[in-house]
């Protein structure tokens, strides 16, 4: 939620990884569609909101229309909390125009969701200095062990960047890849594009 704000004619986006580096996904070519919290929803999405039939039909709809405005290849990707809606997402939807699904710092609460089921492409990928004690280094490990089916999967494993200016389960520290932005955005890119292994 809150992943941006309108300020007169112009919108103000948050700290989150994804939202931050939405240009940087311009740059390398990708036009980024920004999903946060539906109208209805005004207190935010809880858990069993992202992993349940409501919320596949919400992204359903919004595939359905990126698709319309022809969009050709879409893929979803989310950051933190977000790994959870991805996640049960690559578990769920089937979409001709969906072409795969990206884990960012995810969430270890993952593996209460069949994994193994998911059967399109799947990027894992995660700092391993971690600190978040919900989003282990580890716990990506297991998830990424976990998909069995995946037609094509990779885990990226992201080292360095900068001090931390926040919490450890916040955007701004190694949670969020901060100073490592455009290098993962980098290599997230060259996965969607097909290019890495």
């Amino acid at each position: 939620a809150n992943s941006f704000r309108k300020q007169g004619d112009k919108f103000r986006l948050g700290n989150n990884f994804l939202v931050r580096s939405a240009p940087l996904f311009a740059q390398e070519g990708f036009l980024a569609a920004i999903v946060d919290a539906p109208s209805d929803h005004s207190s935010g999405m809880g858990d069993g909101f992202r992993t349940g039939t409501e919320h596949l039909a919400d992204i359903q709809a919004a595939v359905d229309h990126l698709a319309k405005e022809g969009i050709g290849n879409i893929f979803l990707v989310g950051t933190s909390r977000g790994t959870l809606s991805v996640a049960y997402l690559a578990t769920r939807l089937t979409h001709p125009q969906v072409k795969g699904f990206v884990l960012t710092a995810g969430m270890d609460s993952l593996r209460s969701l069949p994994m193994e089921e998911a059967e399109a492409r799947v990027l894992v990928v995660h700092h391993a200095n971690d600190g978040c004690k919900q989003t282990t280094y580890s716990g990506a490990q297991a998830i990424h062990a976990r998909l069995a089916k995946s037609a094509r999967k990779h885990f990226i494993s992201v080292l360095g960047g900068d001090t931390p200016i926040s919490e450890p389960c916040e955007a701004m520290s190694p949670h969020g890849f901060l100073g490592k932005e455009a290098e993962v955005v980098g290599a997230i890119a060259k996965w969607l594009r097909g290019e890495a292994a």
